[in-house]
């Protein structure tokens, strides 16, 4: 966003994919105050979701929304298929989201379901990372690096989850599952600037309720 300190007299347009600026704080951090003296140089701004929108306090914010293309006819998901979790670890709260779930939600899945599997596409070097955390090392949980092209591993799923919290913007992983055809299992946080499309194959679980809602479906 700096680059605008070398504007010339076309418009300047700052795309916003996440907006990271505080949320229900009287009082704002500096950090705040440094990001927004810059995204209230350019001529207008760019967001994805009415929830960011919200948390700039400026004229000329437009929403271009998330989206996925739909090339394919719809395929019925395999009753067995994995679960699958598509969140690059670059992305801080992908790499929390899913050792959170692997730590509180797939024991809890596997007791119930003992041959259950759950494919993790955590994008470049998620295998040097996963070696981190024994979370990993669990039955059933496989991690790949960066794919391609992620639709065949969606079509090939059962179901797909968003444990992600703490996001802004609105979730990739979430609409790319729904455009191939599959139920998605998300927190709250994870299906942010989607509610409001009451999608019927997006559902909204809490801690307590993701593995019972995993096991159903």
């Amino acid at each position: 966003a700096k680059l605008v300190e070398r504007r010339d007299k076309r418009k300047w347009i700052l795309t916003l994919h996440d907006v990271l600026l505080t949320e229900n704080q009287a009082e704002k951090p500096p950090e705040d105050e440094f990001e927004v003296q810059y995204i209230n140089r350019f001529d207008a701004v760019i967001v994805c979701g009415n929830e960011d929108r919200a948390l700039i306090a400026r004229q000329e914010v437009h929403i271009v929304r998330n989206g996925a293309q739909i090339t394919m006819q719809f395929r019925q998901s395999p009753a067995m298929g994995p679960i699958l979790f598509l969140g690059p670890f670059r992305y801080p709260p992908n790499l929390k989201g899913i050792i959170e779930f692997l730590t509180d939600v797939y024991p809890l899945v596997r007791a119930q379901l003992p041959s259950v599997q759950l494919l993790i596409l955590g994008g470049d070097h998620a295998r040097v990372t996963s070696a981190r955390y024994p979370c990993f090392d669990q039955p059933g949980v496989t991690v790949m690096d960066f794919i391609e092209d992620v639709m065949p591993h969606i079509l090939n799923c059962s179901i797909s989850i968003n444990p992600d919290t703490n996001v802004r913007g609105t979730s990739l992983k979430v609409i790319e599952s729904l455009a191939g055809g599959r139920v998605c299992v998300s927190t709250k946080d994870g299906a942010r600037g989607l509610l409001e499309a009451n999608l019927p194959s997006l559902v909204i679980v809490d801690r307590n309720s993701f593995s019972d809602c995993i096991v159903k479906l």
